[in-house]
């Protein structure tokens, strides 16, 4: 299994961001974008090059590249957050897929989901897949970032 490392820095990052998402006043449009800054500093951790959208009405909150030897990869990707369950309308997925076509990249959907605590198995997390390695831990509070490849929304690591 892949292991992220952090170093001090990008723990205090990552911190600052959280502690503001875990404020009481939020409207649900400052919880999006800092959700998406909360990936978009995960996928720079893990040697993506990243792009945040200048505001939230275009098809992909944020396009990253990873360039590997063996090949580039281009994501436009669409962040979705909440403290229960993530929704995304048929229409931005669309969009997103007709986007990702047109600049070469692949659509992708990044959930942002506090973890919760289960009574029969300890931690488990609202994606239910207890196979990836984006779990983020802060201030007592856990979330799982979750990387969905569109159509078909297949689990896929950046």
């Amino acid at each position: 299994m892949h292991q992220t490392v952090f170093t001090t820095t990008d723990k205090a990052n990552l911190r600052i961001v959280f502690n503001l998402m875990l404020k009481l006043s939020y409207s649900i449009g400052t919880f999006g974008r800092e959700a998406e800054y909360i990936v978009a500093l995960y996928l720079r951790l893990v040697g993506w090059q990243v792009r945040l959208s200048k505001n939230s009405r275009g098809p992909a909150d944020i396009t990253a590249v990873f360039d590997s030897k063996k090949r580039q990869k281009k994501w436009l990707i669409q962040v979705k957050s909440s403290r229960k369950v993530p929704r995304i309308k048929g229409h931005e997925i669309l969009r997103l897929i007709a986007a990702a076509s047109t600049e070469g990249g692949d659509p992708i959907v990044a959930t942002l989901n506090p973890t919760i605590r289960n009574d029969s198995d300890g931690l488990s997390n609202f994606s239910k897949n207890g196979n990836h390695d984006s779990s983020l831990a802060l201030s007592n509070r856990q979330f799982a970032v979750t990387f969905f490849y569109l159509p078909y929304w297949s689990i896929i690591r950046p």
